[in-house]
């Protein structure tokens, strides 16, 4: 079994695992977008934060208001 190494993915993983008795495989390349400091933390407290894109133009770079989050196209470009 293969996982992120994000913490709520990895956290599942180890979950799923068990019940099969395997160990999950850490692969950092299997990230989804990084949230960063929202990692691990209630939906509702990045919700409060979350600076949603706007309606038309650049959306890709946009900066949604948590430290240390991936753009989507920082995301794009790592995959």
């Amino acid at each position: 079994m293969f996982s992120s190494d994000l913490q709520r993915t990895l956290r599942t993983a180890e979950e799923v695992a068990e019940l099969f008795g395997v160990k999950p495989m850490v692969d950092h390349r299997l990230r989804e977008k990084s949230y960063g400091e929202a990692e691990g933390k209630p939906q509702e407290w990045l919700d409060r934060r979350f600076v949603p894109p706007p309606a038309v133009g650049e959306r890709l770079d946009h900066d949604e208001g948590v430290q240390g989050s991936e753009t989507k196209a920082a995301w794009a470009q790592r995959i």
